[in-house]
């Protein structure tokens, strides 16, 4: 059953990949960094998003889905930085957290 899933999920991000080269627009990046979201692909979303953005500059849909991607990826360290700063806040530890949310 697994493999099934497998081969449905290549097809349908191959399916993706070719509609962007295809035919470019903010619709078609965003799609194709959402279901490398959703799959789990966070640095391949933030890829899309980017160069979909070196495109497509006023997108407001791929901004979001960039800072989604970016965010879901450094939640581990955000959650590690949020402990330390309960238990013993420093310079540092602010500055970092502060830096990670820009």
């Amino acid at each position: 059953m697994e493999l099934i899933q497998r081969l449905k999920r290549y097809r349908e991000m191959r399916r993706l990949r070719t509609t962007v080269r295809r035919a470019p627009s903010p619709r078609s990046f965003s799609a194709l960094a959402e279901r490398h979201v959703a799959y789990g692909h966070l640095p391949q979303a933030l890829d899309v998003a980017e160069e979909g953005l070196r495109h497509f500059p006023d997108s407001e849909r791929l901004r979001q889905v960039r800072a989604f991607a970016k965010k879901k990826s450094l939640a581990g360290r955000i959650r590690r930085l949020r402990s330390e700063l309960g238990r013993r806040p420093t310079p540092y530890v602010y500055t970092s957290l502060a830096e990670i949310h820009r």
